[in-house]
């Protein structure tokens, strides 16, 4: 059985990204995003990374995700992201 892969623009993930740290996202979206691949591999990377955060960078507390070196990855891919959203719809 294939697992069904999500089609997700760079402005997408970045929403995500962006609504987890502002924490306006739905409770379920950030699992969503970090379980379930992407169709864009280079997204999918990204998605990849993210899910990784809190081995990489544990939380200090179990109220966090991550340590606040992961959200400052976070922060970085969400920059970088939107550069590259807003360079995609320059003429």
């Amino acid at each position: 059985m294939r697992i069904k892969k999500i089609p997700m623009t760079r402005k997408d993930v970045a929403d995500v990204i962006e609504q987890f740290l502002s924490g306006a996202g739905g409770e379920w979206d950030w699992d969503d995003f970090i379980s379930i691949p992407l169709e864009d591999l280079d997204l999918d990377q990204i998605r990849r990374t993210c899910a990784q955060l809190p081995e990489l960078y544990p939380a200090v507390t179990r109220s966090v995700y991550c340590g606040e070196q992961g959200i400052e990855v976070l922060r970085s891919i969400l920059k970088d992201l939107q550069a590259q959203s807003a360079r995609i719809r320059l003429p």
